[in-house]
């Protein structure tokens, strides 16, 4: 069972890999000089902001896109956690220039899509409808069967509801079924 940020992130990649020119996960651009050296390059300076990058995609076509990526597990699903997790540090990636900048949220085997929909849903809504934000948001339901182990995206209905789309973030017809700016 997956307990933590990074083993998303490492599934993730070795997932999406053949669908981007590049991949780099869990990068802190204070600390590496090859993500210091591209941002300068495209910046001219480097960022004040120091967040780390869960998920930096580059496209064959020169996109540069990046993501931040939060986990919740059965045992957070009350009323303390906040719905809107992961958004201040998705906005503070903006300030590096990326293309297109996500926010994934991501939910444990053991939650039901009901449960899920009270912050997936919840979260497209603040983002899009309250808050008007360019920042591309999508949630997944993680399945788990055995060894093997798959990210289904759900799609927002309303402020409350949503369903199981019926693919997995690898499938190949994933961009024609996604509000996102990055798969």
């Amino acid at each position: 069972m997956i307990t933590k940020e990074n083993e998303i992130t490492s599934l993730l990649k070795d997932q999406l890999k053949p669908k981007y020119y590049k991949i780099l996960i869990r990068k802190y651009p204070s600390n590496s000089s090859r993500i210091k050296n591209m941002l300068i390059q495209s910046h001219g300076i480097l960022p004040s902001l120091r967040p780390e990058i869960d998920m930096i995609f580059f496209e064959k076509g020169g996109m540069f896109n990046a993501v931040e990526i939060k986990f919740f597990k059965k045992n957070e699903m009350n009323e303390k956690v906040a719905f809107y997790k992961g958004i201040d540090q998705a906005l503070a990636l903006y300030k590096y220039g990326f293309d297109n900048v996500g926010l994934w949220h991501f939910f444990s085997s053991n939650i039901t899509v009901e449960e899920i929909n009270k912050f997936g849903a919840e979260t497209w809504y603040f983002i899009r409808n309250s808050l008007k934000l360019s920042l591309n948001f999508s949630y997944f339901k993680i399945e788990e069967e055995n060894e093997d182990i798959k990210f289904s995206v759900l799609q927002y209905i309303n402020r409350r509801s949503g369903f199981n789309l019926g693919c997995k973030i690898d499938d190949n017809n994933l961009k024609s079924h996604l509000d996102m700016g990055i798969l």
